[in-house]
């Protein structure tokens, strides 16, 4: 399965600000959680920048190739917003501890030689050649024999999930509920009404 954005500025955004505000529950991380354990091999072909919660949609991902030029960043932080379990284990099992404290507790847009070196990319190809690289990842699954691939799947994702979650669940749903996150989000939303 593939996912992947219209056009070639963005792969995805996120939640806006108002979105955040007034829509964010369980349904997003449930998504997110879902797509992670899909049987079959899945592919985000990040087309463009990559902002928020699209990033963990990213890490949902079996195999991410990102186009050169591509940016990532998540402003979770600089919001107030304490980030969701399944998010934060999916980014420490992909970049490690020490990178996922350098994007959440920075909020710090990283580049796309960045993005590959940490782990958070699989691949990096020039935008001309994306559609030949994805063909070819497709057609290297296609040889494997799904039964296996589903049982490696598995396995891998439990070796790689710490046991973090119910910890981060309480802190998270603060965080939500906090006055704190809405006074910053109010405040960036009359700032870009106003700008």
């Amino acid at each position: 399965m593939i996912f992947t954005g219209a056009g070639t500025q963005t792969f995805s955004s996120g939640f806006t600000i108002e979105a955040i505000l007034g829509r964010l529950d369980r349904r997003f991380e449930d998504l997110l959680d879902t797509i992670e354990r899909l049987p079959m091999p899945t592919l985000a072909v990040i087309n463009g920048g990559v902002y928020g919660g699209a990033t963990d949609l990213a890490l949902c991902c079996d195999i991410r190739i990102g186009v050169r030029g591509t940016r990532m960043f998540m402003p979770a932080a600089r919001f107030g917003l304490h980030y969701y379990p399944g998010g934060l284990r999916r980014y420490v099992a992909a970049v490690g501890a020490a990178q996922a404290k350098r994007i959440f507790l920075t909020g710090q847009t990283l580049g796309d030689e960045d993005m590959l070196r940490i782990g958070f990319l699989t691949d990096l190809v020039p935008r001309r050649t994306l559609a030949a690289t994805v063909a070819e990842y497709v057609a290297a699954i296609k040889t494997c024999e799904p039964s296996v691939q589903r049982s490696m799947k598995r396995q891998i994702d439990a070796i790689a999930a710490a046991d973090a979650e119910s910890a981060s669940r309480n802190a998270y749903d603060v965080s939500l509920a906090s006055p704190e996150l809405r006074r910053r989000l109010s405040a960036l939303a009359q700032k870009r009404r106003r700008g």
